[in-house]
């Protein structure tokens, strides 16, 4: 006897099957025959057919990229070549190849600095708009100005094909390290983190989203992380773009939810969405969503799904847990509200107390220790009031005070004394649970 299809396998019949409907009306009628009473099947195959149609979405491919890449019989330029006026870069080696060129290692022959050349790609369809494409992506980079973003040194529109001129970056793309070495531990992760929040920071500061934010446009170099890659970023007042709204771009793994949606405009949450994304990779070794398909992929954004207790399963720090949950959000308004914030809360390194308290454990250890303060309350009032001795009394007071003053962890020492000299002072034993509550120490 066969086993019927599991849940994904039954979807994805229906979606193959559906897709060879010749009209949206026969799709519709078939569709309501082979789900039957079924509507959140139906549901999910409608979403996922709705995702295909969109424009440069594709399902079925194993890669999502709006990049106008043609094949080409040749380079661009080979070890030797020079460019610009009067031969002032020299080629030295090939270094990778993007969406909308190449890059090159260089040397300026006239201060004999090292430099990067990209060189747009010979395209042989809409040449205009991939030359426009190209332009935007230097104009945007350069109106940065970080030490977080790649800079800009020039950029010459005259040559055929015209290139831009950046600072040559010594190290390896954070995609390469995770591929080299796996996951990074918190302390090795934190200023990378820092660096991408300022890089961030200051391109939203700029007006500028970069959209495509993933591993492999991220450049470890010895002293600081560097995002490069502006070939998709956009202008957030739009004036800059030549994406039409509703234009699905991107590397879908990284790619915000809403950037999926119908007249999505891109904001500075998008890229946050795609940092939590990053920072979870990091830290795990894997992305929150882990499936091994666009096609699964989507279907895990759309039920909302994902693997984010992956991350208190391995021991994260709360602080770490809970930026990348926000960033995670599904909807934009619930992330944070900038790369700023995102910063100041790593480098603070405790979760906020909002987070803390929304915590299974620590509603249980709310619980209990709210059980423990009832408990002692009908004790006291069963028993005669108990008076402890005047330096218990005093640490007593002292940690109530550090208590209002936002200072756990120095009046949980101070209870600890107080009871060490008087086990029996119940009070002192109530607050102290209290004090354990909010220090995450649960056990």
């Amino acid at each position: 006897m066969t086993q019927p299809p599991n849940r994904f396998d039954r979807v994805r019949q229906l979606f193959e099957q559906a897709s060879e409907c010749s009209t949206p009306e026969s799709r519709t009628q078939w569709l309501a025959a082979a789900c039957g009473n079924d509507l959140a099947l139906r549901a999910e195959v409608e979403t996922l057919l709705a995702l295909r149609d969109k424009q440069g979405l594709a399902v079925d491919q194993p890669l999502l990229r709006l990049a106008l890449h043609e094949p080409k019989a040749r380079p661009a330029a080979d070890s030797g070549d020079t460019l610009g006026t009067d031969g002032r870069y020299r080629i030295t080696h090939f270094l990778a190849a993007g969406g909308m060129g190449e890059v090159y290692a260089a040397v300026d022959q006239s201060t004999g600095v090292a430099v990067a050349i990209k060189i747009l790609r010979h395209f042989s369809g809409d040449r205009h708009n991939a030359r426009a494409r190209f332009e935007r992506e230097a104009a945007l980079a350069a109106r940065i100005g970080h030490p977080n973003i790649c800079r800009i040194l020039a950029v010459d529109w005259q040559n055929d094909p015209p290139f831009c001129v950046m600072e040559l970056l010594p190290g390896e793309t954070l995609a390469e390290r995770l591929s080299r070495a796996g996951k990074f531990t918190p302390d090795e992760a934190l200023s990378v983190a820092i660096d991408l929040c300022d890089g961030l920071a200051a391109a939203h500061e700029a007006g500028v989203v970069h959209r495509d934010l993933k591993p492999s446009n991220v450049m470890l170099c010895p002293e600081r992380a560097v995002i490069i890659d502006f070939g998709l970023a956009i202008g957030i007042d739009r004036s800059l773009t030549l994406t039409k709204t509703g234009d699905v771009i991107g590397t879908l793994a990284y790619l915000a939810p809403e950037l999926l949606e119908e007249n999505a405009a891109a904001q500075p949450a998008a890229d946050l969405y795609s940092l939590g994304v990053i920072l979870f990779e990091m830290l795990t070794g894997k992305k929150p969503h882990a499936a091994d398909s666009p096609l699964r992929l989507i279907m895990q954004r759309a039920r909302g799904t994902g693997n984010l207790t992956a991350l208190r399963q391995l021991d994260i720090p709360g602080a770490w847990c809970e930026v990348i949950a926000r960033c995670l959000e599904q909807h934009p308004a619930s992330r944070w509200a900038s790369a700023g914030e995102v910063r100041r809360t790593l480098q603070r390194g405790q979760a906020s107390w909002r987070y803390r308290l929304s915590s299974r454990t620590a509603r249980a250890a709310i619980a209990a220790a709210g059980g423990i303060a009832a408990a002692a309350t009908g004790w006291l009032l069963f028993t005669a009031e108990y008076r402890p001795g005047a330096d218990a009394a005093r640490l007593f007071n002292e940690a109530r005070a550090a208590s209002l003053s936002n200072a756990p962890l120095k009046a949980s020492h101070l209870l600890e004394q107080a009871i060490a000299q008087e086990p029996d002072f119940v009070n002192a034993h109530c607050e102290l649970a209290v004090r354990y509550t909010e220090l995450n120490q649960f056990d």
